[in-house]
């Protein structure tokens, strides 16, 4: 007697959920590296050519400004153009009053040069909050880096102070 050998049916094993939810992790995590790679070459990209771009101070600013003044000053039109803002944190001594005089006098430069084409109303003034004993200092580094003339300084401190909103407008910095 011939014994015919049965052909044996496999039962495929049901795929368990947590290996469907594993397979589409693992498909997700490759997307995702793959775009920050992209992404990080772009940050590359864009840092290397952001530390390269200096801008210049305001014809009215007379102190010259170091390499790394000029490129914070690019930065720095760079966060406000597109509304974005910035701090400008440095260390003691490294010349942040003067960097921020060089933005303040470049920016109403540049307005004055585009107000004549825009609609938007002509900014006059720039506040400027600091502690009482950085008053002096900010009076001292405007009059030493900007042309005789060239900006009013009004100090808003104190019982004689300003009440009249219109001298007080008529201000520069």
């Amino acid at each position: 007697m011939k014994v015919v050998g049965r052909k044996s049916i496999k039962k495929e094993k049901p795929v368990l959920i947590w290996q469907e939810r594993e397979k589409e992790l693992e498909i997700f995590v490759h997307m995702i590296m793959s775009q920050a790679k992209h992404i990080n070459h772009r940050a590359k990209d864009y840092e290397s050519e952001m530390l390269n771009e200096t801008a210049e101070a305001s014809s009215d600013f007379i102190v010259p400004l170091l390499r790394f003044q000029k490129e914070w000053l690019a930065w720095a039109f760079d966060q406000e153009n597109n509304f974005k803002g910035g701090v400008l944190a440095d260390d003691m001594g490294m010349g942040k009053t003067i960097q921020a005089i060089a933005l303040v006098l470049a920016k109403r430069e540049l307005q004055q040069n585009r107000f004549a084409f825009s609609q938007s109303p002509l900014v006059k003034g720039t506040l400027v909050i600091c502690p009482v004993v950085a008053i002096t200092q900010w009076v001292d580094e405007i009059d030493r880096c900007t042309l005789k003339g060239s900006t009013k300084v009004l100090v808003y401190h104190g019982a004689g102070r300003v009440k009249n909103r219109k001298q007080l407008s008529s201000m520069i910095l």
